[in-house]
């Protein structure tokens, strides 16, 4: 005995696959799209600068930034390795103190940017549903803390891929 199984064509099944693949690409553009903005638009605009970031930037700049803030802190240690080391040496090695304020707003608004990389290359799961809930939480949750506060802008990068 045979069965033979034929494919029924359902014009609403198809339209709510192609809804959901839209839904997701949107998602995914929109989460890219995000994490790339913030990249342009925290160092164009110099937000590293101001509220919180003021703290951060006047530490930086006098090259100190372990003193003034990190010492009691060891939690923030990451953002302190990946975003204040690299731009205070290259400070102490150019003596460009604007240039290295520039530094640290790349370094630190590019962090949602690689934790997208990052996350694209580790999700193995079907379709890459892990990768598109990165990006809905980059382009919808990050805005919430967008800058500041450091440590939570970090974590979340780092958050997805792990």
């Amino acid at each position: 005995m045979q069965i033979e199984v034929q494919a029924v064509d359902n014009p609403s099944r198809s339209r709510a696959g192609l809804t959901s693949d839209r839904l997701v690409l949107f998602v995914r553009a929109a989460g890219l799209l995000a994490a790339l903005l913030y990249v342009t638009v925290g160092p164009l605009n110099q937000v590293q600068l101001f509220g919180d970031g003021s703290l951060f930037s006047y530490a930086i700049a006098v090259q100190e930034s372990w003193a003034y803030h990190w010492h009691n802190i060891p939690v923030r240690l990451v953002v302190y390795v990946l975003a204040h080391l690299p731009s205070e040496a290259y400070i102490g090695l150019t003596g460009d103190v604007v240039g290295g304020l520039t530094l640290y707003g790349l370094l630190f608004y590019a962090a949602p940017l690689a934790g997208l990389g990052l996350t694209w290359a580790a999700d193995g799961s079907p379709g890459r549903g892990i990768f598109t809930l990165a990006c809905l939480s980059t382009a919808g949750l990050l805005p919430l803390v967008f800058g500041f506060p450091t440590e939570m802008w970090f974590a979340h990068s780092a958050f997805w891929p792990t």
